[in-house]
C-alpha cells in the first residue's frame, strides 16, 4: 500500500535527519539549525498525514504524541544557548 511506503520513507528522513544533528562532526554545526527546523517540518506533516489516512489506531496515536514531544524538545533545544556564544545580557 502506498501509505506504507509515505511512513517508511518519513522513518528513514527521521533517521538521515536525526543523524545530521547530533552526529559530532564540527563541519556539520552550521547546519544544525537547518535540520532542527527540517525536523519540526517532517513532524509536523508525519502527524497531518496520519489524520489525513485516517486509520486511527492505538499505537498510531502513541506514536503522534511522541512526535508532539519531539517537536517540543526540539524548540526547547533550539533556544538552549550553544557553548562558545557569548551573551552580554544587554
Amino acid at each position: 500500500p502506498p501509505f506504507q511506503v509515505l511512513f517508511v520513507s518519513i522513518f528513514l528522513a527521521y533517521v538521515l535527519l536525526i543523524s545530521t544533528l547530533y552526529f559530532p562532526d564540527p563541519s556539520l554545526a552550521r547546519f544544525r539549525p537547518f535540520t532542527r527546523v527540517m525536523l519540526i517540518g517532517l513532524a509536523v506533516a508525519s502527524i497531518a498525514s496520519y489524520f489525513y489516512v485516517g486509520v486511527i489506531g492505538y499505537g498510531g496515536n502513541i506514536d503522534k504524541a511522541i512526535e508532539v514531544l519531539l517537536i517540543m524538545l526540539l524548540l526547547a533545544e533550539a533556544s538552549i544557548p550553544r557553548f562558545g556564544v557569548q551573551h552580554t545580557g544587554r
